[in-house]
């Protein structure tokens, strides 16, 4: 019999549930005209600060150019009620020295979920340098540096898993944790070889994640692309409210921008959380849902209100203070501004476009598709 390819299927696959109902409306609707969330940069390796081009390693195959810039294509105010959850990983004592700086919008973040009603997971990372679960990450870091505790592998110290005292989950919040040994905190099993996130997560009727904590690069950029990809989750990230300890926590966001979710700071999310109110709400004790709600897609087609720039956000990835956004002196700044040039224009035509559809358009679809990024 001759080889035939291995066909991926979607019958039982969570990642392929659209889970408002109308992603093919939006499809029919609007995909005759061009995307409005992204931007075309040149490829001016290495000179941009869009991960600094790609090079060319062979004249004769020359790399992509321009390139392309893609963000988030729904926003918190698009009108969709959300199921929402909050996970804060791993934001645990044996990490204090390099999560504190973010520890306080962490908490206004925590305590705005308590005060709705809403789910919350903590996960806690335990891996220790004797507990015998040795595999690809701890031959990545080595064996050395146990000693003087600087291999980050492990935690060190009695207590250096537990969480900081500010995030700590109550009593009664305890059966919400998840002692971790993976970076995607959905890779976790339980004694029986059962995952352990994803089916919490789906018993509460939850589609949205939040997503704050740490290590940028490491659990919360891995469990980030599980939810998103393999489960099906849109995610939220919150620029301000992860942490790391090494020199990657501006690429990560970055990475994480353009391929994955909806970027915001604490101000932007706790301004909008209240737009989540049609949303089921939870008991905090039991993580019953008290509502259901499954009247909330009627949305997808309606056109947003004005979005933060996709350059005020790699602004903010890059750790730029908002007043150099019209400072000539920063370089970083000067190539953002070259390099959106264009794409203002682009976009700026395309939007013509789409409002004139929707002009001589019956009001039977309401538009969701969202013109800026954040």
């Amino acid at each position: 019999e001759a080889a035939k390819p291995l066909v991926a299927s979607g019958r039982f696959d969570p990642g392929t549930r659209d889970f408002t109902g109308r992603f093919a409306d939006a499809i029919a609707a609007l995909g005759r005209y061009p995307m409005d969330n992204v931007e075309y940069v040149a490829n001016d390796f290495p000179k941009t600060v869009f991960s600094d081009g790609i090079p060319n390693f062979d004249d004769a195959y020359a790399a992509p150019d321009p390139l392309a810039l893609y963000r988030n294509a729904w926003n918190l105010t698009d009108g969709v009620a959300r199921h929402p959850a909050l996970v804060v990983e791993d934001m645990e004592r044996g990490y204090d020295e390099y999560v504190r700086y973010v520890l306080p919008h962490a908490r206004e973040i925590l305590d705005a979920f308590r005060a709705e009603g809403w789910p919350v997971v903590w996960t806690n990372w335990v891996r220790r340098a004797d507990d015998g679960f040795y595999g690809a990450l701890d031959r990545y870091y080595g064996p050395r540096g146990v000693a003087n505790e600087e291999n980050p592998m492990y935690v060190y110290g009695r207590d250096a898993s537990d969480t900081v005292d500010s995030l700590k989950p109550k009593q009664e919040e305890l059966g919400r944790t998840i002692k971790s040994l993976h970076l995607s905190k959905f890779a976790d099993l339980n004694d029986r070889g059962e995952p352990i996130l994803y089916p919490l997560l789906k018993s509460w009727g939850v589609d949205t994640l939040i997503i704050i904590g740490a290590w940028t690069e490491d659990c919360v950029l891995a469990t980030v692309f599980d939810a998103v990809d393999k489960f099906g989750f849109d995610t939220i990230l919150v620029s301000d409210a992860v942490a790391t300890a090494s020199n990657l926590n501006g690429p990560a966001i970055e990475v994480m921008e353009g391929a994955l979710v909806e970027l915001v700071n604490t101000t932007e999310l706790l301004a909008n959380l209240h737009l989540l109110h049609k949303a089921p709400r939870y008991d905090s004790a039991s993580g019953e849902k008290q509502e259901e709600d499954h009247h909330a897609v009627d949305a997808y087609l309606r056109t947003p209100p004005p979005r933060t720039t996709a350059k005020e956000h790699l602004l903010h990835a890059y750790h730029v203070p908002s007043s150099s956004s019209s400072s000539s002196s920063d370089p970083r700044v000067v190539s953002l501004n070259a390099a959106l040039a264009l794409a203002a224009l682009a976009a700026a035509l395309s939007a013509v476009v789409v409002a004139a559809f929707f002009h001589v358009r019956e009001g039977s679809l309401l538009a969701t598709t969202k013109g800026g990024r954040a």
